[in-house]
């Protein structure tokens, strides 16, 4: 009867640690989760993403200017 009690009391004692810390973390996501931080997210990400558009626009233009000019040259190539 006494190992029934011992891991009883245990398995309650594990269960209430487990819900406390599931709850601070819970409450320290949320902080993080405020409007101005949200915001400060998107923000940042947007920015990111707007560079590497404008990188790959320079990069296709770079590209197609090549590619005609190639072309070019092989279509008024001397013979």
């Amino acid at each position: 009867m006494f190992k029934r009690g011992f891991w009883l009391t245990t398995g309650l004692s594990a269960g209430a640690v487990g819900a406390l810390y599931l709850e601070k973390k819970a409450k320290e996501k949320l902080k993080s989760a405020t409007p101005p931080a949200i915001v400060k997210k998107v923000t940042s990400n947007t920015k990111g993403l707007k560079q590497d558009i404008e990188d790959a626009i320079v990069a296709g233009k770079l590209q197609a200017r090549k590619t005609r000019h190639e072309l070019t040259d092989k279509l008024y190539k001397p013979k």
